[in-house]
């Protein structure tokens, strides 16, 4: 994914501090990313810290530029969430089902056989270092033993890296016991009805026991892309993607520039000729910063983009097909053979997240 990781360092006093380009940053799920900002000045000028030792001092501040660092995270999920039990109830295969539990199961068994392979290995090594210092310690040859305890620790270091992978390694989660599909979908109605209930750790295993990856991008201030593979690999389970609309979208706060472009042509410029030109704001957003600035249009020019969508979104929607009014979470196959859905399904437990 695309980092949406765009700061504006501050401070009150000119200059402003830049902060080079932030490169694209990908996280393992459940792990914790650093990204280094480096923010620089001109030649002469230096910066405060932000909280400086004399109170004549002006601190400097770190702000973040309101935008795709800000997700719904709680749509997101309930959107994903719909699309993963919809697969489930289709699964009409008890055979193929089966199978794919088995081989969840033998993958976790030969996982763990070399982890423990490599782990005794190790320890052999060891072992035989060990015994070679031993040898060589009437001998006085230090430069010798020296080496051979350096590859000693490294031995150990390498011994706990397995022994903390074998500890961490976790015995797959199959959805649930069965016996007969009949039995596969009452267990599957129930394990939805109390899903919202179910512990982090729970849901986390559930879900990586049938998903690959996901790839989730934000094209536009309103939209979110979010890009499905599982580890399910049979008919009726190929990749999707869902574009899921966010009512709130991003609300970046205009530029001194962007305000005086609007004070300049505000009043002379067409409503498309002003979207284009602020493409990340809305009709609505452009209104009320031209109200702030004391200005207002004599008349309502007619124009078929929704007053809430921005140009960016309008570009968006042309391009992956979706129609300017209708706001409801699309979904699609990734090779956009055939639509999923067009409207959020419904299951026991959550409500729908859809805009009005």
């Amino acid at each position: 994914m695309a980092s949406p990781l765009t700061p504006a360092l501050s401070a009150q006093m000119a200059p402003t501090l830049t902060v080079a380009t932030v490169p694209t940053v990908k996280v393992k799920k459940g792990s914790v990313a650093v990204v280094t900002l480096k923010a620089s000045l001109p030649v002469g000028y230096h910066a405060n810290s932000n909280n400086p030792t004399e109170s004549y001092l002006i601190p400097l501040n770190l702000k973040w530029t309101s935008g795709p660092l800000q997700i719904d995270v709680d749509l997101i999920d309930n959107e994903f969430c719909q699309l993963l039990f919809a697969q489930l109830r289709s699964t009409h295969d008890f055979d193929d089902y089966r199978k794919h539990a088995e081989e969840l199961k033998k993958k976790h068994q030969s996982e763990q056989k070399l982890l423990k392979r490599q782990l005794e290995q190790v320890r052999k090594e060891q072992n035989k270092i060990i015994k070679k210092v031993l040898a060589l310690s009437s001998l006085k040859s230090e430069s010798i033993i020296e080496g051979l305890n350096e590859q000693h620790k490294e031995l150990k270091k390498r011994e706990a890296d397995l022994e903390k992978k074998l500890s961490h390694q976790k015995e797959p989660t199959v959805l649930m016991p069965f016996t007969q599909l009949e039995e596969f979908h009452t267990q599957l109605e129930k394990i939805i009805e109390v899903w919202d209930r179910k512990p982090f750790d729970y849901k986390q295993r559930f879900i990586n026991t049938l998903v690959e990856k996901i790839v989730l991008t934000i094209p536009s201030p309103h939209w979110v892309r979010l890009e499905v593979h599982w580890t399910w690999k049979m008919p009726g389970w190929e990749s999707k993607v869902l574009y899921i609309y966010r009512p709130r979208g991003h609300k970046a706060t205009l530029t001194e520039a962007e305000r005086q472009f609007l004070r300049e042509n505000y009043l002379q410029l067409g409503r498309k000729a002003l979207l284009q030109a602020l493409p990340e704001k809305s009709w609505e957003a452009i209104n009320k910063e031209a109200l702030k600035l004391g200005l207002r249009r004599k008349s309502r020019e007619a124009i078929d983009i929704p007053d809430t969508l921005t140009w960016k979104d309008v570009e968006f929607m042309e391009q992956e097909e979706l129609d300017l009014e209708v706001r409801t979470t699309k979904c699609v196959s990734l090779r956009r053979e055939k639509v999923c859905f067009s409207s959020p399904v419904e299951y026991p437990g959550t409500t729908s997240n859809q805009a009005s």
